[in-house]
């Protein structure tokens, strides 16, 4: 996997770059120092993942993820800032992120990349709370698809709907393990910690057959 760092900070980048540098499934990573810098490059189409930093010189990193979603470019973009207001986090997830992580909270980068990986979205404790309480301000459908990828609000409804981690995965073609990571994730980016608070958000996002009736 080929990673893509986009950060003016060039001691917090350097440090991020070691740090995925170390891990076993990272081949290479690069190093941009703006928005415009990685948009004009046509290296980036050798990218398979890219941390983006929000407070970029010249073009945002909101507006960077939102010009690269716009020319199609679908490699998954996680943002990485101290930037944490709730306004900032939903632009940033409407723009295109696949995840938002606080940077006083890197301490697993081979979680979050073995995430991505699986298809998942990545979002920090600290990051998720407020993000979970400007979405309480939207509809239930805008406030999961804005929590949960397309591919997680699979596994929620199925999970809740009675379906087995194994049944889940044999429905999506994919692997048992996968399913119950995501599940983790489900967990984690809702707030849940059982199953029944799990069936109360499934009822409460209108994820059950007739819930929403």
């Amino acid at each position: 996997m080929n990673c893509a760092i986009i950060e003016n900070d060039a001691v917090f980048s350097e440090k991020l770059k070691a740090e995925l540098r170390s891990l076993p499934d990272i081949a290479e990573v690069s190093v941009w120092h703006s928005g415009e810098e990685f948009w004009r490059d046509p290296q980036k189409q050798k990218v398979d993942l890219c941390f983006v930093d929000l407070g970029l010189p010249g073009i945002s990193g909101v507006e960077l993820i939102g010009l690269l979603r716009a020319e199609g470019f679908s490699v998954p973009c996680i943002v990485i800032s101290a930037l944490s207001d709730e306004e900032t986090i939903v632009n940033a997830i409407e723009a295109g992120a696949s995840g938002y992580i606080w940077k006083g909270d890197l301490r697993s980068l081979g979680e979050v990349v073995q995430t991505i990986q699986e298809g998942g979205a990545i979002i920090s404790p600290s990051i998720a709370v407020r993000l979970i309480q400007a979405l309480r301000k939207r509809s239930p459908a805008q406030a999961l698809s804005d929590l949960l990828s397309a591919r997680e609000i699979q596994v929620f409804q199925s999970i809740a709907e009675g379906m087995t981690p194994r049944q889940v995965a044999a429905l999506l073609g994919t692997t048992e393990g996968t399913v119950r990571n995501q599940i983790k994730s489900i967990y984690k980016k809702t707030q849940v910690n059982n199953r029944v608070d799990l069936m109360k958000a499934a009822v409460k996002y209108g994820l059950l057959r007739g819930s929403g009736e």
